[in-house]
């Protein structure tokens, strides 16, 4: 009786379509239903149009790049010069950075502790930075502050008291933070791509710096760095905000209108005999709970015509969440937090990177899938899904380039230090948008091809060495952490 009625409800729940054997019932496939609902339609792109800045010269030469954005009574404020790593000198590697870093240790009548208290009493601070092309200063403060606030800027660029025992406590730091590099794995293998793949070209070494280099720098260096590199003439105001040309300019020629110097540089190109880079090299870290793994060639240079298309394309294979190395890599395996892939971006040419952090026991099955993954998309381009998501993501991408105050003027000015036009955004965008599928596929073949550049593995070489044959790039190359070779 109970089988019986057992029978029942199983046909009393269901379709009667055909009997159901209780012995051996067939196996029903579940249902998968996704909570989420279906994944919606792109909406279609609303093209974004780049505001274009107003362009002028200080009576010093200098040059001023200005967006008036007037929704909020904010200015944000960017000076750069020409100073970046490209001008270090060959075994001082690093000297830009310190001598950037040393500007705010002391200006004008303040010392290090006062200056910095004294842009916080204005609501803001001072962010130094420096990359391959240029040395960057900058802030973003209240309109009613800014004229105090450049004041006290130009303090640091034209007065800076370059004390001695200021320079004793920022060369430790430096050294301290250029011995923590070694520790952090993702640092380690960019450093180490740039010194093998860019081996003969400016500059190979590291922005902040090496050791080595840093061990030869004194306060002498500095002073003579300063006063060559931070000049009037390659001097470049970038700014964005509430604020008037005419009411800039006041500003700016008051602070800095007598600070005039002779051009006393010139540019940087590389030398050298090229040389192919090793296509496998490993930096051992005996211990190691995760690896860095990664793929590195020969970029492009800021201003070549191929860097719009070649930036949509990246979105594809690595620049956004839904690439297909995070998609891979990630989503799909579970080796890593996140996989992606960039281009450096400087006035010669830079780097190619496609690189993941990933589990040290799928070291070599990570690395086989992402070698796998560019080589593909070099090889058979985008799919039509692919073009119409990164046209969409590039086109958001530049609105928030432009969202906020500060990234306009950090933009403004990589474009001056860069040389560009003033609507060098409106035109990249415009040609960026306009390719094809057939003009992006051409892209990804020639700057994404994995024939030319060099395989890098930061992690524990002991786990891993079995298995580095099958990665088909011969015999590793061993490097230390600042990417020296190993004899």
């Amino acid at each position: 009786m109970k089988r019986a009625l057992f029978g029942l409800l199983i046909v009393a729940c269901g379709p009667a379509v055909a009997p159901i054997s209780l012995v051996n019932p067939a196996p029903v496939p579940p249902v998968v239903v996704d909570v989420l609902g279906p994944t919606p339609a792109l909406a279609p792109v609303v093209p974004f149009a780049p505001p274009v800045p107003a362009s002028s010269r200080l009576t010093n030469g200098s040059e001023l790049r200005l967006l008036e954005v007037h929704n909020v009574p904010m200015v944000s404020v960017t000076l750069a010069f020409n100073a970046g790593a490209f001008y270090d000198p060959k075994g001082k590697e690093g000297l830009s950075h310190i001598t950037a870093q040393m500007l705010d240790e002391g200006a004008g009548k303040h010392d290090g502790s006062a200056l910095a208290a004294a842009f916080e009493s204005l609501g803001t601070s001072l962010h130094i930075e420096v990359d391959a092309d240029a040395a960057y200063f900058s802030f973003t403060v209240l309109k009613e502050n800014l004229a105090p606030a450049v004041a006290l800027l130009a303090d640091v660029i034209q007065r800076p008291r370059f004390a001695e025992k200021d320079f004793a406590r920022a060369h430790g730091l430096w050294v301290d933070a250029l011995k923590a590099r070694a520790d952090d794995a993702d640092s380690v293998a960019r450093v180490v791509m740039r010194k093998v793949v860019l081996a003969t070209r400016a500059p190979a070494h590291p922005w902040a710096g090496t050791l080595a280099g840093a061990s030869k720098v004194n306060l002498a260096d500095v002073r003579r760095h300063h006063a060559k590199f931070y000049q009037s003439s390659i001097a470049h105001f970038a700014v964005a905000g509430d604020v008037s040309s005419i009411a800039l300019t006041h500003v700016l020629e008051s602070t800095f209108g007598e600070w005039k110097h002779a051009p006393a540089w010139r540019a940087v190109t590389a030398g050298g005999v090229e040389m192919a880079p090793a296509r496998l090299v490993v930096v051992d870290r005996p211990g190691a709970p995760q690896a860095v793994v990664g793929f590195a060639r020969v970029g492009l240079a800021a201003r070549d015509a191929s860097l719009p298309g070649v930036m949509r394309a990246n979105i594809a294979l690595g620049g956004s969440f839904t690439s297909r190395l995070n998609q891979d890599l990630r989503e799909k395996h579970g080796w890593t937090y996140g996989a992606r892939s960039a281009f450096s971006v400087s006035s010669s040419p830079g780097l190619m990177v496609a690189w993941a952090a990933v589990q040290t026991d799928a070291t070599i099955d990570a690395s086989k899938a992402l070698l796998a993954d560019v080589r593909e998309f070099a090889g058979k381009g985008l799919t039509d899904d692919e073009v119409s998501k990164t046209l969409a993501t590039m086109n958001a991408e530049f609105v928030r380039s432009y969202s906020t105050i500060d990234a306009m003027s950090a933009r403004l000015a990589q474009h001056a230090i860069f040389g560009k036009p003033l609507d060098a955004d409106v035109q990249l965008l415009k040609v960026a948008t306009s390719l094809d599928r057939s003009a992006l596929n051409a892209l990804a073949k020639q700057y994404f091809a994995t024939n030319e550049g060099t395989f890098v593995i930061v992690g524990p070489l002991e786990r891993f060495r079995a298995r580095l044959s099958e990665l088909g790039l011969g015999d590793p190359q061993l490097r230390d952490a600042e990417g020296e070779v190993i004899k």
